[in-house]
């Protein structure tokens, strides 16, 4: 097939396994094991009395935190979903000129269509190990871009996959990067960050997004080690321990909900000891404050080189946000540019 020999795709996949480095992160390096704080579960969080008696900060629940009660199981389920297999993104690359790659799975031998929004990028067929490569013939246009995959599923008609991935393309005169970001129409699962500027291999252990919508519930995503396990705080508050899988990616939904305010997320690679090999801290700030947006729609707001906010109204759901990290090699382990605490103003 002619885009094998396509040197954007050669030069991408030779890249693929590359892993991310995390901007904004203090990235703490040691010979020496940093001795592990006890871990309670988390049944065992209480919100932080009002009296003003004594708590461990490591375990203590700040009083902008609630838990969260279980979501009932959804009844909307497109006909025929259960019965076909779903295509879904594993690779969007894109160059600051628009030209794309855009790689997935599906059934073996499923016709699957890219869109655009409602445009219909082109048609792509699942190998005999349902995988599937597609290059636009024409670059993405600048701006914001949500791609997303159908399928024809018998007589039941189109079949769109819940999956979507949202792209910011830079406008042709600018020096920036594209980056992309899937997630799901409903926003009811962990985004996982494609393609962001400023990649770079010099860290392992990384906070990539941060999913919350306006009631409160939130969900990260990041890439530790393959295998290694992950525990995260939010203001020294333990909220969980999350595994990364082969491929060193990790989600973890914590069972609470958080007010709008100002936090410090910190997330520790350990062992299964509980002894702490790499640490990342970083600033969160929820904030609720979005222009007004229809239904399906999405609006990114890029404060800077530090971070972006996607935010999107999901149909019937309300808001929904991601908090995007830059990873710049150049930013990490530099007390100047990140440290403990630091909050990034956002646009209103």
């Amino acid at each position: 097939m002619s885009f094998f020999k396509n040197p954007l795709f050669l030069a991408i996949l030779g890249g693929i396994a590359v892993g991310s480095a995390i901007a904004l992160n203090l990235l703490v390096w040691s010979d020496d094991p940093i001795e592990p704080r006890p871990l309670p579960t988390v049944e065992a969080i209480q919100p932080a009395p009002t009296d003003g008696a004594e708590t461990d900060s490591a375990t203590a629940v700040p009083q902008q935190m609630q838990p969260v009660e279980a979501a009932g199981d959804s009844d909307e389920t497109q006909p025929g979903v259960n019965d076909a297999i779903l295509p879904s993104f594993d690779v969007v690359r894109v160059t600051p000129d628009g030209n794309a790659v855009i790689a997935g799975r599906a059934a073996p031998g499923q016709l699957v269509e890219i869109l655009d929004g409602e445009r219909v990028l082109g048609t792509v067929k699942a190998d005999d190990r349902g995988e599937w490569v597609f290059v636009p013939t024409d670059p993405l246009l600048p701006g914001n871009r949500q791609l997303s995959l159908r399928i024809a599923d018998g007589g039941n008609g189109p079949i769109e996959s819940d999956q979507i991935v949202m792209v910011v393309v830079p406008e042709r005169d600018s020096s920036g990067d594209a980056f992309a970001v899937a997630t799901s129409k409903q926003g009811d699962q962990a985004s996982v960050v494609l393609q962001k500027p400023g990649s770079s291999s010099l860290a392992i252990l990384s906070i990539d997004a941060i999913d919350y919508d306006d009631a409160g519930t939130f969900r990260l995503s990041g890439r530790a080690a393959p295998n290694a396990l992950v525990n995260i705080y939010l203001d020294e508050a333990y909220l969980g321990t999350a595994q990364a899988d082969e491929d060193g990616h990790w989600s973890l939904t914590p069972e609470i909900r958080v007010n709008v305010g100002q936090y410090e997320l910190r997330a520790d690679q350990v062992d299964d000891k509980g002894t702490v090999h790499e640490r990342i801290t970083m600033p969160f700030m929820r904030d609720d404050k979005v222009p007004e947006m229809e239904p399906g729609s999405f609006y990114v707001v890029q404060p800077g080189n530090s971070l972006w906010r996607i935010a999107r109204r999901v149909y019937g759901k309300g808001l929904s946000f991601t908090v995007i990290y830059k990873a710049n090699k150049d930013q990490i382990g530099d007390p100047d540019l990140i440290y403990p605490g630091q909050v990034f103003s956002l646009p209103q």
